[in-house]
């Protein structure tokens, strides 16, 4: 589950997010994106900024990561888009005996109405540890909807 806010008249999407694993751990992420807004109805958005991981596979520990998103949605394929997001954080702002954590997620996505999108797409969020190497918190197929208001 993500939260994601755009503020009016501005480039600012703020974000905070859950994700919930019963055996393999959780995160939880707040972040900022800086967007190009110069043109409102372009088919391509994207965005960069950094987000910020509290998280648990092996032990509880903390990474600021540096990233981005992108959407692309043109008119020509009447609704059907596409969606992919990237945060790293290597170990320099990895805390907590945890050497980098990473985001991924890739997305094709289906307008259904003005404001909602259908997705399907896979996701993999995974932290590694000085000690055990790297441990996945998801990597997992996904099937949800995007609402934006």
């Amino acid at each position: 589950m993500e939260h994601d806010a755009t503020r009016i008249g501005t480039g600012m999407h703020l974000t905070a997010g859950m994700l919930y694993q019963e055996e393999d751990g959780y995160a939880l992420s707040a972040g900022f994106n800086a967007v190009d807004v110069s043109n409102p109805d372009s088919d391509l958005i994207g965005g960069l900024g950094i987000k910020g991981f509290v998280y648990d596979s092996h032990e509880t520990a903390f990474s600021a990561a540096v990233g981005g998103f992108v959407r692309y949605s043109p008119d020509f394929l009447n609704g059907l888009g596409f969606e992919g997001l990237l945060y790293y954080s290597p170990d320099v702002i990895s805390f907590n005996d945890t050497r980098s954590f990473y985001e991924l997620v890739a997305r094709v996505t289906y307008k259904v109405m003005p404001q909602a999108r259908l997705f399907i797409g896979y996701q993999d969020v995974t932290a590694d540890y000085k000690e055990v190497g790297e441990k996945p918190i998801d990597r997992a197929f996904t099937i949800g909807f995007r609402i934006n208001y």
